[in-house]
């Protein structure tokens, strides 16, 4: 995995790193059947990210989402992710009401953070 040089710098001082998990899920409507994208990341304030060339709005969801360690591999195999949204959340509840979330796409991108103004600091990398 290459590095861009502002994440070589901030390595380099060794006072540590700040990533963040943007999850982009793609559940359909139920009113219209129309699949309408819903980002939530684990920073706390909403904020709008481009991935993959593609500006996204993202719900801050806070340190709240779960996402456990995600294995890589060679070859083939589907494997299924499980990500735990709480559901006291109030994002969490207008999705589960509107959107149909079961079997949606979902995508999941690591943002480094500059840790000392919070800003992104590169690209996200897609990780799912």
């Amino acid at each position: 995995m290459a590095f861009d040089t502002e994440q070589l710098d901030q390595f380099a001082e060794r006072r540590g790193t700040d990533g963040q998990i943007l999850l982009l899920i793609e559940p359909r409507n139920r009113e219209t059947g129309e699949i309408v994208p819903m980002g939530l990341w684990t920073g706390d304030d909403h904020q709008t990210f481009t991935v993959d060339g593609v500006e996204h709005f993202f719900l801050g969801a806070g340190a709240v989402i779960e996402v456990p360690p995600i294995r890589a591999g060679i070859g083939l195999e589907v494997r299924r992710h499980r990500v735990v949204l709480p559901p006291l959340l109030d994002e969490v509840k207008l999705a589960l009401q509107i959107y149909q979330a079961a079997q949606a796409r979902v995508r999941v991108w690591s943002q480094p953070m500059d840790i000392n103004s919070g800003a992104p600091l590169s690209d996200p990398r897609r990780i799912i």
